[in-house]
């Protein structure tokens, strides 16, 4: 499956793939997650890893990247200032100060019209903040959950570190949303970094620790659909309650 023909990010798919419980804190998640693994912003190394912060700044392939208006919320105060230095933490602060996960999710992400020929338009819909799959969205949830599930598989039960990454590679920055990403990914994400650079031609650079928060706040993408598994006949994903949160 090729989620860039689609030209949706991860964020958009999660929205669409978990329709009725995702919210806009996890969804800023994903997106400055995002943004870091495509290089849009890269980490300052030589950082105290004792303090276990992150320090961001404009990356490689920032000029020129094509911002969805829920991604700018993370890339104004770099537009603003290119020299610009700034924790995860401080970053994510600045955001949700400024505006709230519910406005991110309804007035930005749901907003953007990729998303739009997935998803049907109605007024309970747009009071809730909440989407509709349409027929032509449910095939796609459909085929993105098949696909993430066989994809998860190959990781999971990968023989060699190599093997692994051979995934990550073909999937880039899509495997964010590997049911095993918090659990056995996130905890590498240091060393893929410094391995994408690598495949950039980029591996003189300076690697850096990469923590997106103080708690793991990203338990599992698509663990409650890997468990039930389907799209209801309302085109609703169908989530159960049971998976100990989402985190911090």
């Amino acid at each position: 499956m090729d989620f860039k023909q689609l030209q949706l990010r991860p964020a958009e798919i999660a929205l669409l793939t978990r329709s009725n419980t995702i919210d806009g804190k996890i969804l800023m998640r994903y997106t400055l997650i995002y943004l870091v693994f495509e290089r849009v912003l890269d980490g300052v190394g030589g950082a105290d890893v004792t303090k276990k912060k992150t320090i961001l700044k404009v990356g490689k392939h920032f000029k020129g990247f094509m911002a969805r208006n829920f991604e700018k919320c993370f890339l104004q105060y770099f537009y603003n200032n290119n020299n610009l230095q700034i924790s995860t933490r401080d970053l994510l602060s600045k955001v949700e100060s400024d505006i709230t996960y519910k406005k991110f999710l309804k007035e930005f992400l749901k907003e953007e019209h990729q998303i739009k020929p997935y998803i049907r338009e109605n007024l309970i819909d747009v009071l809730r903040s909440s989407i509709t799959l349409n027929e032509k969205g449910i095939l796609l949830v459909g085929d993105v959950i098949s696909y993430l599930k066989e994809r998860n598989h190959a990781y999971k039960y990968a023989m060699s570190v190599d093997k692994k990454m051979e995934v990550i590679k073909e999937m880039g920055s899509y495997a964010i949303l590997l049911p095993s990403f918090d659990q056995e990914i996130l905890p590498q994400f240091t060393s893929i970094l410094h391995t994408k650079r690598e495949w950039d031609g980029d591996a003189d650079e300076d690697d850096f620790d990469i923590y997106f928060d103080e708690e793991p706040f990203y338990l599992g993408s698509l663990k409650i659909l890997e468990r039930s598994g389907g799209i209801d006949e309302s085109g609703h994903t169908m989530d159960s309650q049971d998976d100990g949160g989402e985190g911090a």
